[in-house]
């Protein structure tokens, strides 16, 4: 039997309000260790999070245990080795259980999974005569609500009150649960953890700047008289008084409530909320002098693996603002932002991004606890929620149905982290799941059809569509959705055909490239225009239809040549959404249009990814004109959907690493992969790296003097295909190399 189940699950038999006003609870267990203790194994979950704690010591570093996770379902739990956190006689473990997801608010409600919270552990004790002691949650726990932290929240923060000191503190006997509690497993997914620290890089009056948008809570250290209320108010910009602007938080407080305890020094650690924010204003009842005041960054601990960087500054702090986004939204769940009142685990982001997440930083595990409860959150006909874990806060549709991107995260997602990492074992865990998805969408674009339209997915209940297009309004971004659908259909069809392939499943192989090809046909017929023109003209769809492959060769030229037009007659400006904006690069790049689509790249006009970093960004933003160039807040700013933290359009990280780097897996995880870089724009030099199971791929190319010139290292046991721009082919394995070719005119 694992040693959790040596617990019960108790609580304090308080329910949490609407207002979320119950305040965390700790719960105390005193413990009698004999000597020759030889190992101490401490097991902890919770419904809500919790922080352990062992003789004063922290157990452990990881926040916001035990996670986000099914919880209709299960929760994880974490085991710690605490031997060393032990002394002989008495011991003091104490278990700070507060809101999190559980509880806490989630969109426009709390107590989305229960009004209790719960806790279960259980501490074994081995000694050196082969004896054990086992220590569970039960009856004889003692619980308070009276220390320093009275309130905790994701998004209004958390309030400390340190004259709540442990001589007041009432305990109560806990009581057993008798409501429904969640299966327990052990964890195996990632943990949220410190991933650095920053400081100020100036203060005006009472506001610091910390430099860099980005998720995590602030440290502080004040001299100050006891009773002393501070305020700490945060903010991602300014706004054009030099205000903090907090419009687009909606109903988040993000604010920290901190009353000192003593005459002197006090020092505040919120441990239960994090916040998203550049700005933070200290505001205090009566006069403090600030010793330290500092940001830990959270983050899930996901590796950092990948880099890029290029003779254009602005593109490389573009680089920076992906790598950022990804920190401040890979919490836990990736989630759409991390300020406002929703931070959600929208699935359509993550399906664009996932192919530069998985470079940046080694995601494996914590898609792995994600994907896992995707598959549980799948609706009985294959469709999925657009958001997991799924908090009924947005539902499009009264019935569920598959949506384009959205739901394709079923396939996109699984698919980008196999070819990355080239993990067998969790595509096969997936299969099924990504088989459910796409017959979903098959049959979806079946229905109400007949002939070759039952291939094309164009009646739809509903669709998100070219999402967040710059200059247009929501409906029309939605109406795309008839166009795009298709495909994302085709995409998904042929992951699935290639998953098929990569695990042997012959016959769901043939089946899935049959299908891919009536799509195909279905699109060449219905879709095509004879003058190369799309059936409907905007730039997310042929970059869409080329990206995926369903343009035929006969018509490729045309077709490209059109989304050339466009991208021309919009001024290099970006048009496209979530829909197309990653792929549009690649579709003009591949096509024959290189220098358009460096154009497009480093354009620096509003709509642009270089707007953005002229304005100020130090993260992508989810919509492109969110700030005026000179990083004042546009009058015309829609506030209540304005994140200046959001990574969807970040996955234009995707093109610096495939195309500008030419860096490629040919088999998944990279023992064979392709350098092809493509130089373009006012590039004169690119680099990058990327740490892959069989050591570190290295690639830099220059032009000087007419002549192109690439360096690379290649690990040992892999093989790489070279080819330079002027079509010369390597093909070479583990070492050290250079190339030079005279530049192409």
């Amino acid at each position: 039997m694992d040693i959790i189940h040596n617990g019960k699950w108790i609580g304090s038999g308080k329910q949490n309000d609407k207002l979320n006003f119950l305040p965390p609870e700790l719960f105390r267990k005193q413990i009698s260790v004999r000597e020759n203790l030889t190992q101490a194994t401490l097991c902890v979950t919770a419904m809500g999070i919790y922080e352990a704690n062992l003789n004063g010591q922290n157990v452990g570093n990881a926040w916001f245990t035990p996670g986000y996770t099914h919880y209709e379902s299960y929760v994880q739990y974490q085991t710690y080795d605490v031997t060393g956190m032990l002394r002989i006689g008495e011991n003091t473990l104490d278990v700070t259980a507060a809101n999190g997801w559980w509880l806490g608010r989630i969109g426009a409600k709390n107590n989305n999974y229960g009004n209790r919270r719960g806790l279960l552990a259980a501490l074994q004790l081995v000694y050196a005569d082969g004896s054990t002691q086992t220590v569970g949650t039960d009856e004889s726990w003692l619980v308070t609500q009276d220390t320093p932290v009275r309130f905790a929240d994701f998004y209004n923060g958390e309030t400390i009150d340190l004259r709540c000191t442990e001589e007041s503190w009432n305990f109560q006997p806990t009581q057993v649960l008798s409501c429904r509690v969640p299966e327990v497993k052990p964890h195996f997914g990632t943990f949220v953890t410190e991933d650095q620290r920053l400081t100020p890089v100036k203060n005006q009056g009472k506001i610091y700047d910390f430099g860099q948008n980005h998720a995590g809570v602030i440290r502080l250290v004040v001299r100050a008289a006891k009773g002393t209320v501070i305020t700490i108010r945060h903010a991602e910009i300014l706004s054009n008084d030099g205000k903090l602007f907090t419009k687009n938080l909606r109903r988040a407080k993000q604010m920290l409530t901190l009353t000192c305890g003593k005459n002197g020094i006090n020092e505040f650690l919120p441990k239960f909320t994090f916040m998203g924010f550049r700005y933070a204003q200290v505001t205090a009842t009566a006069p403090i002098k600030i010793q330290t005041i500092e940001s830990i960054v959270l983050t899930s601990d996901c590796k950092r693996i990948g880099s890029f960087s290029c003779s254009d500054e602005k593109l490389t702090r573009l680089q920076q603002n992906v790598q950022w986004g990804q920190c401040s939204n890979f919490l836990e769940i990736p989630t759409d932002c991390p300020q406002r009142d929703e931070r959600m685990g929208w699935c359509g982001d993550i399906a664009v991004f996932a192919q530069t997440a998985a470079f940046n930083r080694d995601i494996s595990l914590f898609m792995k606890k994600w994907l896992h409860d995707l598959r549980l959150y799948q609706r009985p006909n294959g469709t999925l929620p657009v958001t997991i874990p799924e908090n009924k806060t947005y539902q499009p549709t009264p019935f569920p149905v598959p949506i384009a991107i959205w739901g394709d995260a079923a396939t996109m997602v699984p698919w980008a982290v196999y070819r990355a990492y080239g993990d067998k074992e969790l595509l096969a865990e997936q299969y099924d799941s990504m088989k459910a998805y796409t017959d979903s969408e098959t049959r979806a674009a079946a229905r109400f059809s007949k002939g070759k339209e039952q291939y094309l997915w164009n009646n739809n209940p509903f669709q998100y569509g070219d999402w967040c297009a710059p200059g247009e309004s929501v409906g029309k971004w939605k109406k795309k959705g008839k166009y795009l659908s298709t495909c994302f259909f085709a995409n998904s069809v042929d992951i699935m055909r290639q998953s098929a392939k990569a695990l042997g499943k012959t016959e769901d192989e043939a089946y899935y490239a049959d299908l891919l090809a009536k799509i195909k046909d279905a699109f060449a017929s219905l879709c095509v225009l004879p003058d190369g023109k799309l059936n409907s003209d905007f730039q997310s769809y042929y970059a869409c239809a080329l990206y995926f492959g369903l343009v035929p060769e006969r018509k490729k030229a045309a077709v490209a040549k059109r989304l050339a037009e466009l991208v021309r007659q919009g001024e290099y400006k970006i048009q496209t959404g979530f829909a197309g904006t990653p792929y549009i690069l690649f579709a003009l790049a591949d096509n024959g249009y290189v220098e358009d689509a460096y154009r497009l790249l480093q354009n620096e006009a509003c709509p642009g990814w270089l707007y953005t970093v002229n304005a100020g960004a130090t993260t992508m933003w989810e919509r492109w004109d969110a700030l005026d160039a000179d990083g004042s807040i546009r009058a015309d700013t829609i506030p209540d959907m304005v994140s200046f933290n959001h990574y969807a359009y970040g996955a234009v990280g995707d093109f610096f690493y495939r195309r500008i780097l030419g860096l490629e897996p040919v088999t998944a995880g990279y023992q064979e992969f392709a350098v092809r870089p493509i130089p373009g724009g006012t590039l004169t030099w690119a680099e990058g790296s990327l740490e892959t199971a069989y050591g570190k791929i290295d690639i830099r190319w220059e032009r000087k003097n007419d002549r192109f010139s690439l360096k690379l290292t290649v690990p040992e046991n892999t093989v790489c295909t070279v080819t330079m721009p002027d079509g010369s082919n390597h093909q070479i394995t583990g070492g050290n190399y250079q190339y030079s070719t005279e530049e192409q005119k």
